[in-house]
C-alpha cells in the first residue's frame, strides 16, 4: 500500500496503484476509458491518468492548463493529438510534453486502439477549451470551438 510515514506529514512518502483496480469515470457515451489516480495515491501535487481509447475513439473535447505543462505517454497502439492547429501523430512509447496554454485533444486510430498516461504537477487545474482566457478568441461560441477542433482533429474525408 505505502511506505513509511514521515514525521511532520501525515501521508506515506510512497503510495502504490494499479489503474486496473480505480474505477472508470468516463461519461457513458464515450468510448474511452478514463482513470485518475491522484485521490487513491493520495497526491496533492501530482495528477497520473490512464486513458484507453477504442479504436477510432475521439476525447469529445479539447481542455488546456492555466500554470501546468502535461506529459503523455502512449504505451499502446497509435492515435493522433490536436494540439491547438497542428496535428501530431502519436504511437506506442512517444512521449508528448504539453505547454499549459495549449488547447489539446486526442483520438485513437481507425483500426486499433491507444492507451496513454498522462502525468500533471500541482496545482490541479484545467480549463476546458471552450472557456474564456486571455488570449481566447470571445467572439465564437463554446459549441463553434468545439467542432472546429473536431473537425480539424477528424482531417479531410473523415466524420
Amino acid at each position: 500500500m505505502g511506505g513509511r510515514v514521515w514525521e511532520s506529514v501525515a501521508m506515506p512518502d510512497w503510495m502504490k496503484k494499479n489503474f486496473g483496480e480505480l474505477r472508470d469515470v468516463s461519461p457513458r457515451d464515450v468510448r474511452i476509458q478514463w482513470r485518475f489516480a491522484r485521490d487513491a495515491l493520495h497526491s496533492p501535487e501530482l495528477g497520473v491518468s490512464r486513458f484507453t481509447y477504442e479504436p477510432g475513439a475521439r476525447m469529445p473535447w479539447g481542455h488546456r492548463h492555466r500554470v501546468q505543462e502535461e506529459a503523455y505517454v502512449v504505451v499502446a497502439g497509435s492515435g493522433r493529438a490536436k494540439l491547438d492547429d497542428e496535428i501530431v501523430e502519436l504511437s506506442a512509447w512517444d512521449v508528448l510534453r504539453v505547454a499549459p496554454g495549449v488547447v489539446r485533444s486526442f483520438e485513437a486510430a481507425r483500426r486499433a486502439s491507444m492507451s496513454s498516461a498522462s502525468v500533471v504537477g500541482s496545482p490541479r487545474e484545467a480549463i476546458p477549451s471552450g472557456s474564456m482566457t486571455p488570449g481566447a478568441d470571445r467572439h465564437r461560441t463554446r459549441g463553434a470551438r468545439r467542432r472546429e477542433h473536431h473537425t480539424a482533429l477528424r482531417g479531410p474525408g473523415r466524420s
